[in-house]
């Protein structure tokens, strides 16, 4: 059994999934499976990911009809045997080879985080790097601002696999904001850490779903917040300040 699940979810990212999955087969850590789950693409994503499988930590599975983001990712998980996942994105990719190695150790050395993530190099479609950016890195400065912002680059996330399976996956009833939904509800319970370190690169390109449908998403986001906002002790101030950020930023 793997120590280390690394999930890849995609749908039509025959330009990018190659780079993404080279990435992960370049780590310095070898006790890893990935599990990378077609969501019924209609381009070349399964030629692009066939050389890759003869490599026997990687395993492939098309689906056949397109599916809600959240229920691929709760597929990718149910096929996954590691203590840990880690989570990428097929349009982005890690750029450390130690970086599941060093996310590895830490959770094994400190029981009471359940969720790491790391800084990102923010790229564009090209690949040509745009700026870097670092996430809050203590549990206390995460919990500051988790509702204020997403504290998490979702493709440089490891986390607890069975803390996760306890509370049912992702939310399959969204569709923008599943992950930021997750942390929410780990922030009642977990602890969690962001390595201040650019481990990974993140793709900013207007194929991403949220950036086509900008105001759905803005939409299911604010519904978020005002969902767990009593829960996480913030005011209303706080709901509004997040709604006139998201405005002001489009």
């Amino acid at each position: 059994m793997p120590k280390v699940s690394v999930n890849i979810i995609t749908h039509n990212r025959a330009t990018y999934i190659a780079d993404a999955i080279k990435s992960v087969l370049e780590q310095n850590f070898f006790d890893l499976e990935l599990i990378v789950v077609d969501d019924a693409s209609t381009d070349n994503t399964a030629e692009v990911i066939k050389p890759f499988l003869s490599d026997k930590r990687v395993s492939y599975f098309l689906l056949p009809k397109q599916k809600n983001i959240a229920a691929v990712r709760n597929f990718a998980l149910s096929k996954s045997q590691g203590k840990y996942i880690a989570v990428l994105d097929s349009d982005d990719m890690w750029s450390e080879e130690k970086k599941v190695s060093q996310q590895y150790a830490f959770l094994e050395n400190n029981p009471d985080i359940c969720l790491v993530g790391t800084g990102a190099i923010i790229i564009d479609s090209l690949g040509a790097e745009k700026r870097k950016t670092l996430k809050p890195s203590t549990d206390e400065d995460i919990k500051k601002v988790i509702l204020l912002k997403n504290p998490f680059f979702h493709s440089s996330t490891m986390y607890r696999r069975e803390v996760i399976m306890s509370l049912g996956g992702y939310g399959e009833n969204l569709k923008y904001c599943d992950d930021f939904d997750l942390w929410l509800r780990l922030n009642a319970t977990e602890k969690f850490y962001n390595f201040p370190e650019t481990w990974i690169k993140y793709r900013e390109h207007s194929d991403n779903e949220s950036a086509k449908n900008f105001w759905r998403a803005v939409k299911e986001v604010l519904l978020t917040i005002k969902k767990y906002r009593k829960e996480t002790g913030f005011g209303i101030f706080i709901f509004v300040k997040k709604i006139l950020n998201k405005l002001f930023n489009k």
